[in-house]
């Protein structure tokens, strides 16, 4: 396998180019000058893939923590970046990157930039917002409601691990002294059927925490008001939540965390909507669980742990289902639902370039743009602007309705073209 990135078929796994690491190999002989350097998130955008890190090189190629795989090689994206890039996300714009970072390539970026496909921009001027630690440190940003939003760890003049963009200047949340404490930061933002959630490391219990947060280590935002999961990650002796997923209406959450909503657990659990239940049993991985994906209707696991359970698992498995430690009863992804109604779906324009708008959807109902490998591209509601696609490559995509209560609506083919 190629260093800290690969990619897997559903039966083996296949290198990608000479890989990403800390200073110059020679692309053939392991160890022979390159380092371990991990590989922080992967985000397509514009038909092409882009990963960030704190790796420095592929081969000879010169990186510095962003870059572009073309298809035979991994390619630089300016002179890169000085400091970490955790995050990456398409926008309407542009691609977005979040990090600990002052520079990229040759804008004084502050931990977060914008790539344009040429060029990389500073986004909206972002201040020094944590001049403690010497850089901005965000870990992560999301598109709600039509704002920016910007999260890590850091406190000051926008509030704390968290602020947005609200089209005309930066500002904090409302809620007043939200994600306070000694110990808090958040690691996630996703967006979910009209709410932002959070997760990372906060909680309600002092001496880390404060009585003001909004939950422990996850919660979810509807523009004005911050909601508790069921009490999220409240009695775990490590309540960090580090990843999430969305399928369907089930949320799936990765971490260090024995406990969450009251229930044990080893770090992998899932919310409902109204409850939350363990898919490992306390100790089940020798250590935490970091990463969620779904393929071909699998869920994925990675992480830094070396067992699961009674077998070896070396950093990354697939979970195959199985009964949980909480009551909720065997558990598997989630399946399609069945169609309940027959309705009159019309996406348009049809072919579309940079925007589709879907009518004959209910109010309330819940979108999902699949393109032709089965992946969820774009997820809405039936009442935002239309969907974004200028960055997705050209092809024959579907886009799947679904009822408030998870029924199977409709669907509707889009041939997205230049």
């Amino acid at each position: 396998m190629s260093p800290s990135v690969t990619r897997w078929d559903g039966s083996a796994f296949h290198t990608l180019g000479c890989g990403l690491h800390g200073g110059t190999w020679d692309c053939i002989t392991p160890g022979n000058g390159g380092s371990s350097s991990p590989t922080t998130d992967l985000e397509f955008w514009n038909g092409e893939l882009y990963a960030c890190g704190t790796f420095t090189h592929s081969g000879q190629t010169e990186l510095n923590r962003v870059a572009r795989w073309d298809g035979q090689a991994w390619q630089p994206l300016g002179t890169g970046a000085d400091g970490t890039v955790s995050s990456l996300r398409a926008g309407p714009d542009g691609l977005y990157a979040g990090g600990l970072f002052n520079q990229m390539d040759t804008i004084t970026a502050l931990g977060l930039a914008r790539w344009d496909g040429t060029r990389w921009h500073r986004v909206h001027d972002l201040p020094d917002i944590t001049p403690v630690q010497g850089t901005n440190s965000i870990f992560d940003l999301a598109f709600y409601n039509g704002m920016l939003y910007i999260a890590g760890n850091f406190k000051g003049s926008l509030g704390n691990s968290i602020a947005r963009w609200n089209g005309s200047a930066w500002e904090g949340l409302p809620g007043g002294a939200l994600f306070a404490g000694s110990y808090s930061w958040i690691n996630r933002l996703e967006v979910h059927d009209g709410l932002l959630y959070a997760a990372g490391v906060f909680s309600r219990d002092p001496p880390d925490g404060h009585p003001d947060n909004p939950g422990n280590s996850i919660a979810a935002f509807d523009g004005s008001t911050w909601t508790d999961l069921a009490g999220g990650t409240a009695g775990s002796a490590s309540h960090q939540v580090n990843e999430l997923l969305w399928w369907h209406d089930t949320l799936y959450v990765a971490g260090s965390f024995n406990a969450i909503g009251g229930i044990p657990s080893g770090g992998l659990a899932r919310w409902d909507g109204q409850r939350w239940c363990s898919l490992v049993p306390p100790g089940y991985f020798d250590l935490p669980t970091r990463a969620i994906g779904l393929f071909r209707d699998s869920l994925h696991i990675g992480g830094i742990f070396t067992t699961a359970g009674a077998d070896s698992v070396y950093r990354v498995g697939v979970w195959t289902g199985g009964s949980t430690t909480s009551g909720c009863g065997p558990v598997g992804v989630q399946e399609e639902p069945t169609v309940t109604a027959t309705t009159s779906l019309t996406a348009w324009p049809n072919p579309a370039t940079d925007r589709v708008q879907v009518s004959g959807a209910p109010a309330s109902a819940r979108i999902e743009l699949i393109d032709p490998l089965g992946r969820v591209v774009r997820r809405t509601t039936s009442e935002p602007a239309p969907l974004w696609v200028g960055d997705l490559p050209r092809g024959l995509y579907t886009i799947v309705v679904h009822e408030r209560n998870g029924a199977l609506h409709g669907r509707v083919r889009v041939r997205l073209d230049p």
